[in-house]
C-alpha cells in the first residue's frame, strides 16, 4: 500500500460532502449512551473534579479507500486467525466466549497498563468482539486524554503502573501490557537491561500479575529484550503461567511498516487448554498462515534536500549521503533522526520503525511523514476516534511511535483467547489463593532477599545460608511482596532466628 497524504487528498468535494454527515454522525454518537467510540459525556482533562472540559474536535476525514481498508482489516484478520487455527495440527477450539461470553460473564473482560493509544482496545472493537474494556493506567497526560476521549475504561483509571501495581484492581480476563521499552532498546548504549531504572516498570507488571492472576495475558517489547530472553521468561513462569513468545511484525501482513516486536502470551497453568510445546507450536503456525509477501512500492520522482525543506547540516548530510550510496534512492524511506551509522532506511515501500523522535522522510513521495499518518500506519482508526484540540502535533509523534500496532496487537489477544479453556470456571475467576500460594517464585525471593542481607547481619547477628532463607520468609508471609511456595525454602531454626526478635 502507498502512503498518500491523507489529508491533502484528490477527493476533496467527496469530503466536504460528507463533512455534514459526519458531524451529524458524531453529534448521534455522543448522545447515545451505548455508542462505542465515543465518550457518552464530556470528560475531564484530570479525570477526576477540578479537570477542565475537554475541547472536542471533528473526526479526521479520509478517503473512501482508506476508510474501507480501516473498517475491513479486523473482521477480515479475525477469518483468517479462524482458517489457520482450524488448519493447525492441534485441534484449537473456537470459543463461543469470544462472543457472547459465557459462565455468567456478559463480555470479555480486558485490562490494560501502559495503555498509550489504547490499541487493544481498538484492535477489539476492529474485530467486533464484545469485551467489556475495565482498566486502564498510563501516566503521560496526552495519551490519558486521548483515553478519556476515544476510550474510557469502565472501572478503574491508574496513572502509575509502578505505585497501582501494589493494589488491588478488578478481574479481568485478559491482561494486556506493552511495557517500557528503554532498558532493552537496541539505541540505548552500555543498557543494564533488567537492572535499568526503566526496567521498574517490567516488575510493576510483574506484580500486576502476581496479584490479578488473569487467566491469559499479551505482553509487548522491542527486539533487543532477547539478550535477556531466558530471564524473562523464567520470571514469567515463576508466576505460574505457560509462556509462548512470538517475533511478529505488521509487514509480515503485507503492511507498509516495519516493527518488529516480541508478544509474550501467558497462559494461567490451569486454565490453559495445551502443553507449553503445543501453545507455542499454535502461536507460531497461525503467525505464520497470516503472513504474506508485499508487492514493492511504485517508483516516483526523487527529491534534495532543499525540496524537503531539512534545514539542519546533519539532516542535510544524511539525505544527501544516503542518496547517492543507496540504490533506488528515489523511492526509499528513511530516518533522520539518527545519525548516519544508526539511521534506518528502507528502499521496498516500507517505513521503518517508528519512534517517539523520528523525522521519518518519504522519498517517493518527496515530504515527511505527518504525525497523523504514523497512527494511520499502526491501523488506528482516525475516522471514528476524537482528537481533543489540547493534543498538539508533538504529542501525536510521540505517541505514534509508542504504540502497538492495532492488527498485530489484536492477532495475539486472539491467539491466547483460543489457548485458555473457557470451559473452566475457573477461567472467570483469579486463582484461588491457596493455588496462588503454590506458584514458584523463588528468584523473585531471593532477590528481593539480597537487598535486606546487610540488615539482617547487623540486626540479629545471622551468617549465610540463614538469611537468605530469614528474608525471603520475612518477605513473603509478613510484607507480601511476592509469591513463594513454602517448600521453596527450609524452616529457618528458631535458635537462630526468631520472627519476633
Amino acid at each position: 500500500m502507498a502512503l498518500p497524504d491523507a489529508w491533502v487528498v484528490d477527493e476533496a468535494k467527496e469530503l466536504q460532502a460528507r463533512l455534514p454527515a459526519a458531524q451529524n454522525d458524531v453529534a448521534e454518537r455522543r448522545r447515545q449512551k451505548q455508542a462505542p467510540y465515543a465518550p457518552t459525556a464530556p470528560r475531564l482533562a484530570g479525570f477526576g473534579a477540578g479537570g477542565i472540559l475537554l475541547k472536542m474536535t471533528s473526526p479526521i476525514l479520509l478517503p473512501s479507500f482508506l476508510t474501507h481498508w480501516l473498517d475491513s482489516c479486523g473482521p477480515q484478520t479475525l477469518s483468517r486467525i479462524r482458517a489457520a487455527a482450524e488448519a493447525c495440527n492441534e485441534k484449537v477450539a473456537w470459543p463461543n466466549f469470544l462472543i457472547n461470553g459465557s459462565n455468567g460473564s456478559s463480555a470479555l473482560r480486558v485490562g490494560t497498563d501502559c495503555s498509550g493509544l489504547e490499541a487493544p482496545v481498538h484492535a477489539l472493537r476492529s474485530m467486533g468482539l464484545l469485551h467489556k474494556h475495565v482498566f486502564s493506567c498510563e501516566i503521560n497526560p496526552a495519551p490519558r486524554t486521548m483515553i478519556e476521549a476515544n476510550c474510557l475504561p469502565e472501572e478503574a483509571f491508574m496513572d502509575d503502573v509502578i505505585v497501582s501495581s501494589a493494589g488491588a484492581v478488578p478481574f479481568v480476563h485478559l491482561y494486556v501490557a506493552g511495557f517500557s521499552c528503554k532498558p532493552f532498546s537496541m539505541l540505548h548504549n552500555k543498557t543494564k537491561l533488567l537492572e535499568e531504572k526503566e526496567a521498574e516498570i517490567f516488575k510493576a507488571v510483574l506484580r500486576r500479575i502476581g496479584k490479578l492472576r488473569p487467566p491469559c495475558f499479551v505482553l509487548e517489547n522491542v527486539k533487543g529484550i532477547q539478550r535477556c530472553m531466558e530471564k524473562v521468561q523464567s520470571m514469567l513462569q515463576d508466576l505460574g503461567y505457560i509462556v509462548a513468545v512470538q517475533l511478529m511484525d505488521p509487514s509480515s501482513l503485507g503492511e507498509p511498516l516495519l516493527r518488529p516486536r516480541f508478544y509474550f502470551i501467558g497462559l494461567r497453568t490451569d486454565v490453559a487448554a495445551f502443553l507449553a510445546g503445543a501453545s507455542r507450536h499454535i502461536l507460531q503456525h497461525i503467525w505464520t498462515e497470516l503472513g504474506q509477501a508485499n508487492e514493492p512500492a511504485p517508483l516516483a520522482q526523487g527529491c534534495s534536500a532543499d525540496d524537503l525543506f531539512l534545514h539542519l547540516p546533519r539532516e542535510r548530510d544524511v539525505w544527501d549521503k544516503l542518496r547517492t550510496t543507496v540504490g533506488q534512492a528515489d523511492q526509499f524511506v528513511c530516518d533522520l533522526s539518527q545519525s548516519l551509522g544508526r539511521n534506518r532506511e528502507r528502499t521496498d515501500g516500507k517505513v521503518p520503525t517508528i519512534t517517539p523522535g523520528s523525522h521519518l522522510i518519504l522519498g517517493s513521495e518527496g515530504r515527511a511523514l505527518l504525525p497523523r499518518e504514523a497512527l494511520l500506519l499502526h491501523a488506528f482508526p482516525l475516522h471514528k476516534m476524537t482528537f481533543p484540540s489540547c493534543i498538539s502535533a508533538t504529542d501525536l509523534e510521540n505517541m505514534g511511535g509508542n504504540t502497538m500496532h492495532c492488527q498485530v496487537v489484536g492477532i495475539a489477544m486472539v491467539i491466547a483467547l483460543l489457548l485458555v479453556n473457557w470451559e473452566l470456571p475457573a477461567a472467570h475467576q483469579s486463582l484461588p489463593a491457596a493455588v496462588a500460594a503454590s506458584a514458584p517464585s523463588a528468584p523473585l525471593a531471593l532477590e528481593a532477599a539480597k537487598r535486606l542481607e546487610e540488615h539482617l547481619r547487623k540486626r540479629f547477628g545471622m551468617q549465610p545460608p540463614t538469611w537468605s532463607k530469614a528474608a525471603a520468609l520475612l518477605l513473603c508471609y509478613d510484607l507480601g511482596k511476592c509469591l513463594v511456595g513454602r517448600e521453596a525454602f527450609e524452616k529457618p531454626d528458631r535458635r537462630e532466628w526468631k520472627p519476633e526478635s
